[in-house]
């Protein structure tokens, strides 16, 4: 018993960190996905299914990776919702804060057609702080097929952008990344 216990356990763990998808096989459904402590969301992929207007969602692949230089985060928070259904998105974690997790519901009521999000963010515990931010250009065309990776370098993500076009009823999406690090680190004293 103990046995099938632990690998059961390590076999979670690895699938956690190598990627999973959110709502495979589960249309419109909502979905939620926490990285493992001390971890960032590293890859974020979507494939976009057309069909009737109320039939249309994307699927979510996300991974996560070790947050740089064996930075330990805590204070972790899930935000509200970020946005209202088929309105821009533009959501960053505040402070030094890193995105370790994604929460979505669809909503096809009302004839919206649409996501809303909320992240969970986690704050560094030793005082690092964000720097050398840049945020991707669009990783998709609307009804295209959306990837997106942390570049090496030790990143972090700590922002996620949409836009929603109701012709095509869906969204294409950025992502704003930094690097993590101490003050003296980042101003040179």
């Amino acid at each position: 018993m103990y046995l099938v216990v632990v690998f059961l356990v390590a076999v979670l763990a690895t699938h956690m960190t190598s990627g999973v998808w959110l709502n495979e096989g589960m249309n419109r459904k909502e979905f939620k996905f926490e990285c493992p402590a001390h971890h960032t969301l590293s890859r974020v992929v979507s494939d976009h299914k057309n069909g009737r207007k109320n039939n249309e969602d994307r699927k979510f692949w996300v991974e996560c990776a070790p947050v740089p230089r064996n930075i330990h985060v805590n204070s972790c928070e899930w935000s509200d919702f970020t946005y209202s259904r088929r309105n821009p998105l533009h959501y960053q974690c505040a402070k030094s804060g890193i995105i370790t997790g994604v929460y979505s519901e669809y909503d096809f009521t009302s004839k919206r057609y649409d996501r809303k999000f909320s992240f969970r963010c986690c704050t560094p515990s030793g005082g690092e702080v964000l720097h050398a931010c840049e945020t991707s250009s669009w990783t998709n065309e609307y009804d295209e097929h959306q990837s997106f990776k942390l570049p090496s370098g030790g990143y972090v993500m700590r922002g996620w952008t949409s836009v929603y076009n109701s012709k095509y009823f869906d969204r294409k999406y950025a992502f704003t990344y930094c690097k993590l690090g101490k003050v003296m680190d980042v101003t040179g004293l």
